[in-house]
């Protein structure tokens, strides 16, 4: 538990609440350290955010209708100032998510339409090719995927920047532990560019990062205000279609991996065109051989 002190005041029949120390910076916990940095988020903090970092000794100073017991508080997520800063919201109250049956788990947040995210997983406090996680927002829901490669404890670091400010950089704004049960199904995701974190892209198929020469594929992907979708696979491109007129699923199949190196997706907007999606390419051969010499537990 963390000893700490802020302030409440009434004006006008209402009590607000204020964070004149964390208003002046934060606790860089990494190198121990107080880090000015002023931000005007802690001053009239709404309290349905405020209890994110903060549980007083007196439920009544939660200022809630309905307050948090002391064990719904230790389990829920804490997220930085710069997540409020950004405007983005909770959706997954709990820090510690757990994975589904297929071995992925999956976090939500509400982030605003300016706001790109990307994400970092970490093992035992090494990180992860960033091929373990993937995004998808649709909608205004951002579906943050993980993948694990074995049972155990993930960390997963999400940054959040504004795209409307130049000077914006992308900075972590919240932190949540995934427990593993199972290894992933899927050993993992295609690769993906910034653009792709905006709202408006969504994959359907094929899912996993890793594509066999020779084997067909159903491509399947959502990508809004997009004028033309193409696939890129060595020196050929192929034509993505719309499934329904005025819709944005974009579709390919029975589309067979000819011998190259990687498979890119890209889209074309009224601002130019942007890559998206890259997918890896592997001989279904070579992909036998390494998961047998894997079970007589070989590491190649």
């Amino acid at each position: 538990q963390m000893r700490h002190a802020w302030n409440a005041f009434k004006a006008n029949g209402h009590w607000y609440l204020l964070e004149i120390t964390w208003a002046a910076g934060f606790m860089d916990l990494d190198r121990q350290m107080f880090i000015r940095q002023h931000s005007d988020f802690y001053w009239l903090t709404p309290p349905i955010e405020y209890i994110d970092g903060h549980y007083p000794e007196e439920q009544s100073w939660q200022l809630l209708a309905k307050p948090l017991s002391g064990e719904e508080f230790v389990q829920r997520v804490f997220p930085t100032t710069r997540f409020y800063e950004l405007n983005i919201k909770l959706v997954d109250l709990y820090e510690q998510v757990e994975d589904g049956t297929d071995g992925d788990a999956k976090v939500r947040l509400l982030p605003p339409d300016n706001v790109a995210l990307v994400t970092k997983l970490l093992r035992n406090d090494r990180q992860m090719a960033s091929s373990y996680t993937f995004i998808c927002r649709k909608t205004k829901m951002a579906t943050i995927f993980v993948k694990t490669y074995d049972p155990g404890n993930y960390v997963l670091k999400i940054y959040g920047k504004d795209m409307n400010d130049k000077n914006s950089k992308y900075d972590h704004v919240i932190t949540y532990l995934i427990k593993s049960s199972k290894a992933s199904t899927i050993s993992s995701f295609p690769f993906f560019w910034s653009e792709w974190g905006m709202p408006g892209h969504h994959l359907y198929s094929p899912v996993q990062g890793l594509l066999c020469i020779g084997k067909y594929y159903n491509f399947r992907v959502y990508i809004a205000n997009a004028t033309q979708v193409l696939m890129v696979m060595g020196k050929t491109q192929h034509k993505l279609e719309k499934e329904q007129e005025g819709e944005f699923m974009w579709v390919a199949d029975n589309i067979q991996v000819e011998q190259c190196n990687e498979v890119k997706i890209a889209a074309v907007y009224d601002k130019g065109a942007k890559g998206l999606l890259r997918f890896e390419v592997e001989d279904k051969k070579k992909i036998k051989l390494i998961k047998k010499t894997q079970k007589k537990g070989v590491r190649s």
